[in-house]
Formats: structure tokens, sequence, C-alpha cells
């Protein structure tokens, strides 16, 4: 039998009363039949505070720690993240979507509604805060906002010059045994013939040192 100090009032200062755990989780520091620290959706008060952002130093160190690193997850993990992404739809379903789809090419008004409702990613604005402090002529249209062969990219170039930019992560290219170079090729195969160049970016990537050595030459 766990013996526990009773203290059972959520941390954010609310006055309301936990619920005990119900598993556990050494990750987490979840103790099983123990009080949570916070009822869900309650976060620390900072004490009426702003959470502090995260210095130059910091991010200089976490981009750092990411340099030349391959994410890549176990098959285990694989299969459970294709399970979890595919469980809403039966193996029957999932066919007669990809047959349906297999070979379409959806009309731009239809892309462009759907890319409506996606928020720009952190790593997109990222790119976009190095655009904007060194004035670099790219601006962001991956909202659904400009679509070529069908496809919508990240970032297109206002001079007029036809050059596209995709920010991305390698591990939602390589999660269900794809590739980044086939995501890569796919794209030039099929913008290439519109005319169009493209400078792909992953994560390891966007910062201002490596952008403008790739994209400085294209900022006059």
């Amino acid at each position: 039998m766990r013996n526990f100090k009773i203290n059972n009032l959520c941390l954010c200062g609310c006055g309301e009363i936990t619920r005990p755990c119900t598993i556990d989780n050494k990750r987490l520091g979840y103790v099983k039949g123990a009080p949570n620290k916070y009822i869900k959706g309650h976060n620390r008060t900072w004490e009426g505070k702003k959470r502090p952002p995260i210095s130059v130093e910091q991010k200089r160190k976490m981009r750092e720690a990411h340099l030349g690193r391959k994410y890549n997850m176990t098959e285990r993990g694989k299969s459970v993240l294709r399970e979890n992404m595919r469980k809403a739809h039966s193996a029957e379903a999932r066919e007669k979507i990809r047959k349906f789809l297999t070979g379409r090419k959806l009309p731009p008004e239809h892309v462009k509604n759907a890319m409506r409702r996606r928020p720009i990613t952190s790593l997109e604005l990222a790119f976009q805060k190095i655009v904007q402090d060194n004035k670099l002529p790219y601006k962001f249209v991956g909202n659904g906002a400009f679509i070529v062969d069908g496809l919508n990219p990240d970032f297109i170039n206002v001079n007029g010059e036809k050059i596209a930019i995709e920010v991305f992560s390698r591990f939602y290219k390589e999660i269900d045994g794809g590739t980044v170079e086939e995501y890569k090729s796919e794209r030039i195969k099929r913008l290439s013939p519109f005319g169009w160049r493209l400078f792909f970016f992953d994560e390891t990537q966007v910062y201002p040192e490596y952008v403008l050595s790739i994209l400085g030459g294209n900022s006059n």
C-alpha cells in the first residue's frame, strides 16, 4: 500500500481539488493513486507574469543539438503512430480513398479551401522571421494563397522570379516509409515543367546564416 502526502489542490492557484492519478508514468511524473498536480487545462501561473521568452543563446544550443540528427523511430513506434493516424478509417475505406485519389489533381479552389484551415507552423514562422529581418523577397503563401498544379508551396518570390520554397520537418516525410528525397523529387517533377525552381529547408537548416547562404543572392 502506497502512502502519499495529501495535497490535492491544483498548483495553478485556482483552489480547486485535483483528481488522483489512474496510471503510473515515470516520464510524466504520474504515480497511480497520488493526486494530480494540475487540473486538466490549468497551467502554472508564473505569478501573474508571462512565460519568459527563449533567449538567443538557448535557441542556438537547441539548433546545434539538432544539427546532423536523424529522426528515425523504431519500427514499433512507426507502426503505432501509423495506426493512430489511420484509426478513423477502416482498411476498406482507406483503399477506397486511395483508389479515388490515385492520379487525381484537386482543383485550386479545393486546395485553397483546405489550406485556409491550416495555421502557419512554428517552423514556417521561424523562416518567415528570417525573411522579414533580412528583407528577402519572399512571402508566405502556405495557407492556400498560391497554387501551382494542385500544389501549395510555403513561400514564393515576390520579385517576379519563379522561385518556390518548402519548409518541412524530416520526421513527417519519413514517418510512413517515405524519404525526404522522394518528397523533393516529386515536388520538383511537378513544378519544374511550369518554370519553377525550388529550395528546401528542413528543421536543422532554418537559421539565418544558412538561409542567407542559399537565398542571399536572390535578395537584390
